[in-house]
């Protein structure tokens, strides 16, 4: 799936749902980008991600090198919820 236009993760959350999906988890996340390079070359930043330690406070993103911030398939931080990031929609098949 193509990224979203950025966005908060509220926002985001509530865009994949008007497009009956959901955020991307961590893991559909982090396999999707490893398998495919046509998902990594579309990776220009961090994008949210569904993931259990999400709350009001902090929201996983996934995307960056939180150290280098160089791409990456692995790499991430957390970021407040209300900072607009790009994110990804995924559907239960």
């Amino acid at each position: 799936a193509l990224p979203n236009d950025s966005s908060t993760f509220w926002q985001a959350v509530l865009q994949c749902g008007d497009m009956d999906a959901r955020l991307c988890t961590f893991s559909e996340w982090t396999a999707g980008c490893s398998m495919t390079g046509e998902f990594f070359s579309t990776v220009e930043g961090y994008e949210w991600v569904d993931h259990a330690a999400n709350d009001q406070d902090k929201a996983k993103v996934l995307g960056l090198n939180s150290v280098t911030l160089v791409v990456s398939c692995d790499g991430g931080s957390h970021r407040i919820p209300s900072v607009e990031v790009r994110s990804r929609c995924c559907k239960t098949r």
